[in-house]
């Protein structure tokens, strides 16, 4: 598969932007790990080109390990958003071997395993139940709600062979797109859905769940995020003012 170069088109005030990450350079430092050493990029099974991010750590017990990159200024509410990107799981998934995208996280990774509250948006397979169906789902403070679901079974439909092309949309008016396109390209399942509530972008966030024995056996590759990103200069303004 031939990597795409894009190039980014600036405006003065607001504009259409990208953020691309082939992983062709063998670094990761632009993202933030919520461990230091669990992912890296290398060029053992790589999903596309030379290189892809691929959760390394040789863990001796289950762990849950994330990695993410910061959304600066994106403004989804002013403009469409997308996201996609090559993911890879080489195991069936379960309850205890599973992945989540969090296509917007208000957490960073180093906040992201804490106490505090989570809200953003994820697709995954399995982030609660294990019918390995893949979904979109809100999370608000913690608590996780479908707001798609898409008719394919990843154990069954995609397998731990061949990485999947998933890619995802929300218009300003909340209307989400999810699709997934096998490792030839075909379309296997597409679905959309209405929420338009929102929360701090933030951060994207890949989210790896596994067992001793099904460590090192997640990929991701060839991420384009596009959207309205924009640094927002105007000051907020009083609308009103009571004495109590």
């Amino acid at each position: 598969m031939k990597k795409v170069i894009l190039l980014v088109l600036c405006l003065p005030y607001m504009a259409s932007a990208q953020i691309v990450q082939d992983f062709e350079t063998g670094s990761i430092a632009v993202w933030t790990e919520g461990v230091q050493g669990r992912w890296k990029s290398d060029t053992y099974e790589s999903l596309s080109g030379s290189c892809s991010l691929h959760h390394q750590f040789d863990n001796t017990t289950a762990g849950n390990d994330c990695i993410g990159i910061p959304l600066t200024d994106l403004h989804p509410e002013s403009g469409y958003s997308s996201w996609s990107f090559l993911i890879r799981h080489g195991c069936d998934p379960s309850s205890s071997n599973k992945w989540a995208v969090y296509l917007m996280s208000d957490l960073n990774p180093i906040s992201f395993s804490g106490t505090e509250p989570l809200n953003g948006f994820a697709v995954g397979v399995n982030l609660t139940g294990y019918d390995d169906t893949l979904r979109l789902w809100k999370i608000s403070r913690n608590s996780p709600a479908i707001i798609l679901s898409l008719p394919l079974n990843w154990q069954n439909d995609i397998g731990p062979d061949e990485p999947a092309r998933l890619a995802a949309g929300r218009s300003t008016e909340g209307i989400w797109t999810l699709a997934a396109f096998d490792g030839n390209g075909n379309l296997i399942g597409e679905a959309s859905a209405f929420d338009d509530e929102l929360f701090l972008p933030g951060w994207f966030i890949l989210n790896y769940t596994y067992t001793s024995s099904r460590d090192r056996l997640l990929w991701l590759d060839d991420l384009l995020i596009d959207g309205a990103f924009y640094k927002d200069t105007i000051p907020p303004d009083i609308i009103e003012c009571n004495v109590m």
